[in-house]
């Protein structure tokens, strides 16, 4: 995944680097700790670890609006995945009728000019 998205590789160095805690080495860390059970090693499981270690580690000043865009990005999602079945397409309804006539029309003639 660090091939596509290179700067994932330069936040694991960030991260990793230097010694002591995350509140030591990154001031204005928020100062609480998480653990994450992980039950996969897919491409999908491991960018939904990323999105939360990267909302985790996010400036104070961007957690209002990353919260915001979060829900709506779920209302909509959860939206589209619930969205009610069609009805089952109905039939038209048949009417009886009688042939009054027919028309022939002349032959379209197209001329090249």
């Amino acid at each position: 995944m660090e091939e596509r998205y290179p700067e994932l590789r330069a936040f694991r160095t960030w991260f990793n680097a230097g010694q002591g805690s995350p509140e030591e080495r990154y001031p204005g860390f928020p100062g609480f700790r998480t653990t994450f059970d992980i039950a996969g090693d897919d491409a999908e499981t491991r960018k939904r670890v990323l999105t939360c270690l990267a909302v985790l580690l996010m400036p104070r000043e961007g957690v209002d609006e990353n919260f915001e865009t979060t829900v709506e990005c779920l209302r909509y999602y959860h939206a589209a995945q619930s969205l009610p079945a069609l009805p089952p397409k109905a039939e038209p309804p048949k009417v009886a009728g009688t042939v009054s006539g027919y028309i022939t029309r002349p032959d379209l003639v197209l001329a090249e000019g």
